[in-house]
């Protein structure tokens, strides 16, 4: 603000970034005679739009999820227009809250994994709008199902042959696995195999509950199969030996062994 002492002033400059808003001010004007003389004045300062949160969001299959779009400039508020162009999963909506902010929300559907690009424009109608490339990323959650398992029992051999394996993802199965526990093992252990095995080896005869595994490529886990299969494994024959017999036989006498 300039006096140009000749009964004028200016207000001139080049607002600071981020100054977007309305300035009350009181101008007053004094020459000596009477009161001076003031005026309420108002300074409106535009703003053009930005979008200023993140421009990536991650949400999972089956699993609610929400992301607040979010701006600056002015005039904001129910002036600023958020619209989005791209196609998203099913399940999620994009919803302009007439604030300022918008929202991606919703429940992904468990065949909706993969990434959507999107384009999200601001406008306030201040210059040019606000264009953000925008990738939206769902992962999968849903972990496989194992629906059959079982195994030979008893097993003559410490390689006990599996029967039955087969499970099912809502994407693909990515790895098969065998175990001697319930405890569901880590998706980087060892042992995992992409296709089911149909063996599974022990070093030692005696009883064993044998649990099948699944994973898929997200590393998510089947859960613990309700019908493990359990196997006795003896790899020693019977020892056989004449306990009695009579003490002469003829070629054409019937004879009697106990064993």
């Amino acid at each position: 603000f300039t006096d140009n002492g000749n009964g004028t002033a200016t207000l001139a400059g080049s607002p600071s970034t981020g100054m977007g808003g309305t300035y009350p001010l009181t101008i007053t004007a004094g020459n000596g005679v009477s009161t001076n003389a003031t005026q309420s004045f108002t300074l409106t300062v535009n703003q053009t739009p930005a979008i200023t949160s993140a421009n990536n969001a991650t949400f999972f299959t089956g699993a609610a999820g929400t992301f607040t779009v979010t701006t600056s400039g002015y005039p904001g508020g129910s002036s600023m227009a958020l619209s989005k162009t791209g196609t998203l999963p099913g399940g999620i909506t994009f919803t302009d809250n007439g604030n300022g902010t918008a929202s991606l929300a919703g429940i992904p559907s468990v065949a909706a994994s993969g990434t959507y690009p999107l384009t999200l424009t601001a406008n306030n109608g201040v210059g040019s709008n606000a264009n953000q490339s925008f990738t939206l990323t769902v992962q999968d959650a849903t972990a496989p199902v194992v629906n059959t398992f079982s195994a030979i029992s008893p097993s003559a051999s410490h390689n006990i042959s599996i029967t039955a394996f087969t499970a099912t993802d809502n994407v693909a199965v990515t790895g098969s696995l065998i175990t001697t526990s319930s405890t569901p093992p880590l998706a980087g252990a060892a042992g995992w195999s992409i296709s089911a095995p149909t063996s599974f080896s022990v070093a030692l005869d005696g009883s064993y509950t044998l649990y099948p595994w699944a994973k898929d490529a997200n590393n998510n886990i089947s859960a613990v199969f309700t019908s493990p299969a359990s196997v006795l494994v003896d790899t020693v024959a019977p020892d056989t030996q004449i306990d009695s017999h009579p003490s002469s036989l003829a070629s054409d006498t019937n004879a009697s062994f106990q064993f």
